[in-house]
């Protein structure tokens, strides 16, 4: 046993036999100021005790203390979670607006070692071509013509342990006849979980293409990086094309768009 406990152990069964060996009957055949003078006496011994056991106690190791707000604990298969933030903002993400060459070997990167051309802070759930026109800090980017890449980035909160599956839906609602050529992708803590590659040739009526792809989570909260990339940035494309991001969570029968209070980022 440590010594410092050994002596906080003897100290305290001390101070209980002090009590005790101080006899009813004696106190009473004592007189009055005696028994203060001796009362006195002990309460001083019993106070320079309780400080040399406070003192000692201060001084040992917490062996139960925790962080606050720990990390979430990942499965083995699991993309790594991050700790929660002390201060988040929820329903909102970072939207980072990167010009690239059109590509005309038909191999769109969703990836660059470019800085981004322009930043926002905008609402989440949203997730459509069109969003960066309409921000501060990239809607200046409107006239370049060239391919585009959107990166809708910050933190995702996670209720449920087990197997989750993300669905990428591109969603290309009726306009004028025109083409593109797209992809988007979705990371969590750097890992791809799921792509989705789609192109759309003079089609006018809505179509819809999906993807889909599984992790294993635990609760917490967890990077994520939703991007998009057209070889081009035609007005037809940012009024028509947007992404949805659903998930189905373990016992979920179904996909089901993920709440725009799920997403934030730290302050």
């Amino acid at each position: 046993m440590n010594t410092s406990h050994t002596f906080v152990n003897k100290s305290l069964a001390a101070l209980m036999a002090a009590i005790a060996v101080f006899p009813v009957g004696q106190a009473l055949a004592q007189g009055a100021d005696q028994r203060l003078q001796a009362l006195e006496q002990r309460m001083d011994r019993f106070e320079n005790k309780f400080e040399t056991l406070l003192n000692l106690l201060q001084q040992q190791p917490n062996a139960n203390s925790f962080s606050s707000l720990p990390s979430a604990q990942h499965s083995t298969h699991a993309a790594n979670s991050s700790a929660a933030p002390t201060r988040l903002r929820m329903g909102q993400v970072y939207l980072d607006v990167y010009t690239l060459p059109r590509t005309k070997n038909g191999r769109l990167p969703t990836s660059t070692d470019d800085v981004a051309a322009g930043s926002a802070l905008v609402n989440a759930g949203y997730f459509g071509f069109g969003a960066f026109a309409d921000a501060e800090g990239t809607k200046n980017l409107v006239s370049y013509k060239d391919a585009i890449l959107l990166s809708w980035n910050g933190l995702m909160k996670i209720s449920s342990a087990g197997q989750h599956s993300f669905v990428l839906v591109a969603d290309k609602r009726s306009g004028k006849y025109m083409g593109n050529e797209c992809s988007s992708v979705l990371f969590v803590s750097n890992k791809e979980v799921v792509k989705l590659d789609f192109e759309y040739r003079n089609q006018k009526n809505e179509i819809k293409y999906t993807s889909q792809g599984k992790v294993n989570l635990d609760p917490g909260f967890y990077d994520f990086d939703l991007r998009l990339i057209c070889n081009g940035n035609g007005p037809n494309t940012r009024e028509t094309l947007k992404m949805e991001l659903l998930v189905a969570a373990p016992g979920d029968r179904s996909a089901k768009p993920i709440p725009a209070e799920m997403f934030g980022i730290k302050e």
